[in-house]
């Protein structure tokens, strides 16, 4: 038994011949070398998985929010990437639009990866988050919702900086994820859908849509300041607005100031009025009226309701 414990070779016994001796040291080389080998395999396989991870990662990344798995692999995958879905979460699908440059094409990949060392910074305190790349080229973001107000701003704040200093124009949707892991591929869906109608509008409109949904907030928007800023008559634009979008300019604005407030209404730390000044409502009277005409009931009373958009 000790010698089974000490993992003994072989016997020798005395008188020991050379060639017994001979023998026995070279089975002993033999599985030193053998156990090297498997030892360096090992590390070897070891080292080749850490590198693989981060593209393993994102396959199932991928594989998730198109719907490709089950709730057991999903579970699976997470604990063994170490993935933490936060109670209260978020989704934003980016789009990164071709924009010929004067001097030079900016290659796609560079361009992807512009946005996304920005999206990087805004979400770098937000944890734990999960930023990758779909089978499309758009950029996910899955980040916790740890302030209403915060979450809403969030991907205006990202829409502009990629407008003013990276000077590349993009296409942006974000969704709460109301019912965990299960939600997942349901919101990507919504949201690949969002961003698809977006591409089939023609550039004016587009843009205009976009300045509308960073300049919601404030209170003397009007429909001659966008068209000021598009370089086209107002006209020309409500008659754009009107045929793509199937609204007019009031009627959008409308729609995108409600959509805000209903997100800030899951805050039970803000006040009405302080809602309807966070959504370009210059009087809380204004608000209730606008926001009971297109929803049936006043703020107050949808916030009870405990209803979540």
């Amino acid at each position: 038994q000790k010698a089974l414990k000490l993992k003994v070779f072989d016997y020798l016994l005395k008188p020991v011949r050379k060639e017994q001796m001979c023998s026995a040291l070279e089975a002993v080389r033999s599985e030193l070398l053998n156990r090297e080998s498997k030892n360096n395999y090992v590390d070897w396989a070891e080292r080749q998985l850490k590198k693989s991870l981060p593209y393993l990662k994102e396959s199932f990344l991928k594989d998730w929010v198109m719907g490709n798995l089950s709730d057991g692999e999903i579970r699976e995958n997470l604990d063994f990437y170490g993935i933490h879905l936060s109670d209260s979460s978020g989704m934003i699908v980016i789009k990164v639009v071709d924009k010929p440059h004067k001097e030079e094409l900016i290659k796609e990949q560079d361009r992807l990866l512009c946005v996304q060392n920005l999206v990087e910074k805004f979400t770098e305190k937000l944890e734990p988050n999960i930023i990758f790349k779909d089978s499309k080229g758009n950029i996910i973001i899955i980040v916790p919702i740890i302030e209403q107000s915060h979450w809403v701003t969030l991907g205006e704040k990202i829409q502009q900086e990629c407008d003013k200093n990276l000077d590349l124009p993009i296409i942006l949707s974000q969704e709460i994820i109301k019912n965990g892991i299960k939600d997942i591929p349901k919101i990507y869906q919504k949201l690949i859908e969002d961003i698809q109608t977006s591409e089939r509008y023609t550039p004016v409109v587009l843009q205009a849509k976009k300045y509308i949904d960073n300049f919601y907030y404030k209170d003397d928007i009007s429909l001659q300041e966008v068209a000021r800023e598009m370089q086209v008559s107002p006209t020309y634009l409500s008659r754009l607005l009107k045929q793509e979008i199937g609204v007019s300019f009031v009627e959008y604005l409308t729609q995108v100031r409600l959509r805000k407030a209903i997100q800030l209404l899951n805050d039970p730390t803000l006040k009405i009025y302080e809602i309807a000044e966070r959504v370009g409502y210059k009087s809380q009277h204004y608000f209730c009226t606008a926001f009971k005409k297109v929803l049936d009931v006043p703020p107050a009373e949808y916030r009870k309701g405990g209803v979540k958009n």
